[in-house]
């Protein structure tokens, strides 16, 4: 077997919300990546963390039926 080797870019960039939400990859550009750039729209960054943790909000939305 071959020795795996370390991937060329980092895995933490955080992409766009457009680039999340269409499922794109983004290329976490500032102030704008260039799929949003392309398209002439806000290219919007949340602070990580603001999503919830563990399907917080599929579980109480399950408990709720």
């Amino acid at each position: 077997m071959s020795p795996t080797s370390a991937p060329s870019e980092p895995l933490t960039r955080q992409a766009c919300e457009s680039c999340r939400r269409k499922k794109t990859k983004c290329t976490a550009e500032r102030p704008s990546c260039s799929f949003c750039l392309r398209l002439n729209i806000p290219c919007v960054y949340l602070p990580r963390g603001s999503s919830p943790v563990n399907g917080v909000g599929k579980r109480t939305a399950m408990d709720a039926r």
